[in-house]
């Protein structure tokens, strides 16, 4: 059995500017064996996707995913709005639910 993380945005960011804070701020680099991932903090995910309304980011089986994922977007309200919504699951369990104005607000 495996056990993968993932992080989705409500509704979708513009994954092109969301991976350019990620390098940019958080030293985010593209993962040395894998195509279409990245590292940040030593943790591995995969570029985020699309769906209908949001972006989903995946972690790799068994490794958990960088709190800088969400940091990024809490630290650029210029970029991302506080409308959006936020959930952070590990297979079923739910880690996180949340607006980003909410999550603002807490973080300081």
């Amino acid at each position: 059995m495996s056990i993968r993380e993932n992080i989705q945005f409500y509704p979708g960011v513009d994954v092109d500017q969301y991976l350019d804070v990620l390098i940019t701020d958080f030293g985010a680099d593209a993962h040395p064996t894998q195509p279409d991932a990245f590292l940040v903090d030593g943790l591995p995910f995969h570029k985020p996707q699309t769906g209908k309304n949001y972006i989903f980011i995946l972690g790799f089986n068994y490794v958990p995913l960088s709190d800088v994922l969400v940091q990024a977007v809490i630290q650029h309200p210029e970029l991302f709005p506080g409308e959006i919504f936020i959930q952070w699951t590990q297979e079923q369990e739910l880690l996180l639910e949340t607006t980003l104005k909410d999550l603002r607000l807490q973080v300081g």
